[in-house]
């Protein structure tokens, strides 16, 4: 597997899901290689994963209200 590497400079550094497609995404991020670092899925004001890319970058996948 490459090494990560950052994105260029235009790219956006974050993306936000529904709490549905949040827990996807993180079960697609970890079977790339990404390792759980904290799983805060439960939180009831911003239910949140923090993972670490194969290089050891920390990043979050987060869930935002559908309202």
């Amino acid at each position: 597997m490459a090494g990560a590497r950052r994105p260029h400079a235009g790219a956006p550094r974050s993306h936000s899901a529904g709490t549905g497609e949040l827990t996807r995404q993180r079960l697609r991020a970890q079977a790339l290689g990404a390792e759980l670092l904290l799983d805060r899925f439960d939180d009831p004001e911003e239910p949140l994963y923090v993972l670490a890319d194969s290089s050891g970058h920390p990043f979050c996948l987060f869930a935002v209200s559908e309202a």
